[in-house]
């Protein structure tokens, strides 16, 4: 069985209100409920096979809102920006697609924000501790705080670099304790 990425796409249309995204919403309207990746590859004549891309995913929850497509797709593996690539070239590229990608057991938190969506830097994910709640953050200071907030430490004058290592060394009482800092590669 494969992992599951979890991507959430943001999407708009280039010029604010164009034919390519009316036309995204009005699919999107009537087909998300079910919608299998490959589906959506195949009305778009994305020839999916021959581009060797994959559409193992499903579009989990999807919504609008003041121009604004948002799109849950829980994939294998991996996210499935290629298939949005390859729609949008369909569309003559009038869409404008973010997205944010998380599948922890292949290490993969990465974002592609072209309009601002996504500006947490980091994630953690911690558990054992009172209180603890995994998170994002956009800074590294914002995670370091938090980390000595939930575990009393002082800092001492170590840098925020410094912190993550200590973070990342700490030894926790038992195997149910840890907290673990994910950076988001952006593209």
């Amino acid at each position: 069985m494969a992992n599951t990425c979890c991507t959430i796409y943001k999407i708009t249309g280039i010029d604010g209100n164009n034919d390519a995204y009316n036309q995204l919403k009005e699919y999107l309207d009537k087909n998300w409920k079910e919608l299998w990746l490959g589906d959506m590859a195949k009305f778009y004549g994305v020839d999916f096979e021959k581009l060797g891309i994959s559409v193992r995913g499903w579009v989990c929850c999807y919504e609008e809102d003041k121009g604004v497509i948002t799109l849950d797709v829980d994939s294998a593996w991996s996210p499935n920006e290629q298939l949005f690539e390859e729609i949008n070239n369909k569309l003559d590229n009038q869409l404008s697609i973010s997205w944010k990608a998380e599948e922890p057991g292949c290490e993969i938190f990465w974002i592609h924000d072209e309009d601002g969506y996504f500006p947490e830097n980091y994630y953690v994910d911690c558990s054992g501790f009172d209180n603890c709640e995994c998170d994002y953050f956009e800074t590294l200071k914002e995670v370091v705080d938090y980390w000595c907030k939930l575990t009393g430490e002082k800092r001492g004058g170590r840098t925020d670099e410094e912190m993550l290592k200590v973070i990342e060394d700490w030894e926790y009482e038992d195997d149910d304790t840890f907290f673990i800092v994910h950076e988001f590669e952006r593209e």
